[in-house]
């Protein structure tokens, strides 16, 4: 059987000097050369500490702007590599779930579903554990790397702050998994030898069994202390062999019956999180929802007291960990969709109502929710081009200008949770839950207005038609209004049209833009998935429109455009009289 080739690995073993390693980082030499050796370490990571869950602090070293590129483009070069390597390693799956592709926290902990015993123990000072000398002797001397040495020595100068893997560095996740495999090795041949199950999630390492008695090897129990155990020889020398150790404080058996945990996610019969953790985002929520300001538990200000945030992103965190656990977003789609697995629907109305308030209650900028991703892409390039007719659109902050607007992008979150998407049945939906969910936020009013833009076409009247019916009103699509004003802080835009005649946003492009080739495929609007005649319109907005922003004319534009700004003007005369 011919050996199969590795292109990635290839380039790099090719590569004999910082001259032929720096093109495969997007560097030139020169570039290269006065990261490494004229900046000074001190001029290269700016470092600060965050608080660790279980208490102390942790350190991070985040690296400055060059050196943050230089690692972001070694570590997709490693990580290629890495996936090439365990392509051929069909006889070892790696037992690596951080900082891996289709891998979590989820992923590691369904290993240890329903087991009879849970051990859980962490690698001390794991980063830190992997220093100059270990990358570089790793590069070198590993089977499928074998790299020059001068090669190693440059990416652990690059990877490497203070003789270690800095927290913080895009390297050091993957030259970790690298480093790490040598140690799962041995633990998984372990574990198979004991009838064990093996995982690593970073530095936290779990074994579980359904044996009826623990394998001494690794571990036994402390008669005197419910959960705590002490570490089998064997175990202890293949960690230290390794050139890791165990943090003994943080060493657990967990047996059944008992709450069995696997970095901190619940394995007893399915993952799931802890109750007390959703209590306390949901708790979280509300205060929120009544009040704009809610407090982590933990978190205290100069004077001891809790400390009060208006801040959406810790708590979404939060919201987003909780979903993603809840609606196994670690399983295949197509294993989704037939043993119908779904997030529980309590927690998903509370995850809606957060993302209401996030898009439509707490923006402090004009909100736009389009059909789909593609009208984002044409309204955004439009309101730039025109920046000095709609000054109402536009901020300019360091010489750039950007739109002073808001999009609701089509996300999975957006689409399955808040129920925002592709077409104009989003629309719809939001459409449907507006009136009811705007009341739900105690005495907070909307801060800015949401515009929802719409195609003059089929689907518009459509839309026009769920307004009449819900909110009472007596409008249609043919209607001249450049805006309409549906409730509360809601108003709709459409595609300007002449007469009878339906329109949608690339009509409002020049004829010469919708007649351009990519290669020999011309445009189709109405392309279907498979055919590869001709292009559709997410290679229309991404090649054609955005590339040639700077060319276009978004003449015809301006209608929606005004239909916009005249929406946020009658929203800010509408708040001023109360």
């Amino acid at each position: 059987m011919p050996k199969k080739k590795l292109p990635e690995l290839s380039a790099l073993q090719d590569a004999k000097s910082l001259r032929s390693f720096a093109p495969l980082v997007g560097f030139t030499p020169s570039g290269l050369a006065y990261i490494l050796y004229k900046t000074l370490p001190e001029e290269r990571y700016r470092t600060f500490t965050i608080p660790k869950k279980g208490g102390g602090e942790r350190t991070i070293s985040a690296p400055t702007s060059h050196l943050q590129l230089l690692q972001t483009n070694l570590a997709r070069l490693l990580n290629q590599c890495f996936e090439e390597i365990n392509s051929l390693a069909t006889s070892f799956r790696p037992a690596s779930h951080g900082f891996r592709n289709k891998h979590s926290i989820v992923t590691n902990a369904r290993e240890h579903r329903r087991k009879r015993y849970v051990l859980n123990l962490d690698l001390e000072d794991f980063f830190g554990s992997i220093n100059f000398g270990r990358v570089r002797g790793y590069f070198i001397s590993d089977k499928y790397f074998s790299l020059d040495p001068s090669v190693a020595t440059i990416i652990a100068q690059i990877a490497c702050h203070n003789n270690a893997l800095p927290q913080g560095a895009p390297t050091s996740p993957i030259i970790s998994n690298f480093i790490g495999q040598i140690l799962d090795t041995w633990l998984v041949r372990l574990a198979k030898r004991h009838g064990c199950y093996y995982t690593r999630y970073v530095d936290d390492i779990t074994f579980s069994t359904r044996e009826k008695n623990f394998p001494a090897s690794l571990s036994t129990l402390n008669p005197d202390a419910r959960n705590i155990c002490v570490i089998g020889n064997e175990l202890r020398s293949c960690i230290e062999r390794s050139g890791f150790s165990i943090n003994e404080s943080k060493t657990r058996m967990q047996i059944i019956g008992s709450r069995q945990e696997v970095a901190g996610l619940i394995v007893n019969q399915k993952v799931n999180v802890k109750q007390e953790y959703y209590r306390i985002v949901r708790c979280m929520c509300h205060s929120l929802f009544m009040t704009g300001t809610y407090f982590i538990p933990g978190l205290v200000d100069d004077d001891g007291k809790p400390k009060l945030l208006s801040q959406l992103a810790p708590l979404e965190g939060r919201l987003s960990f909780v979903y993603y656990v809840k609606d196994r977003r670690d399983l295949d789609p197509k294993v989704k969709k037939e043993s119908k697995v779904e997030c529980p629907k309590g927690f998903k109305e509370l995850y809606k109502k957060f993302l209401f308030y996030k898009y439509f209650i707490i923006s402090d900028i004009p909100v736009i929710v389009t059909e789909g991703k593609t009208d984002i892409t044409y309204l955004s390039c439009a309101i730039k081009s025109l920046s000095e007719d709609f000054p109402l659109l536009v901020r300019e902050e360091e010489g750039q200008k950007f739109a002073n607007v808001r999009f609701v992008h089509p996300t999975y979150i957006n689409q399955r949770v808040l129920n925002v998407g592709e077409g104009y049945g989003g629309i719809q939906n939001l459409l449907n839950i507006y009136s009811d969910m705007i009341f739900q936020y105690g005495n907070q009013k909307p801060r800015s207005p949401v515009i929802l833009v719409v195609d003059n076409d089929d689907g518009g009247k459509s839309i026009f038609d769920g307004i009449n019916n819900k909110y009472n009103k007596n409008i249609t699509i043919k209607d001249s209004g450049l805006y309409f004003h549906i409730t509360d802080n809601l108003y709709l835009v459409k595609t300007p049209s002449a007469g009878d005649k339906e329109s949608c946003m690339e009509d409002l492009f020049p004829a010469d833009i919708l007649l351009r080739k990519l290669g020999k495929k011309e445009f189709d609007r109405s392309k279907k998935h498979g055919d590869h005649s001709s292009y559709g319109k997410a290679e229309f907005a991404e090649q054609v429109v955005r590339p040639n922003r700077g060319l276009i004319d978004f003449g015809l534009f301006k209608p929606v455009l005004e239909g916009v700004e005249l929406s946020i003007t009658h929203f800010g005369n509408q708040d001023q009289n109360g």
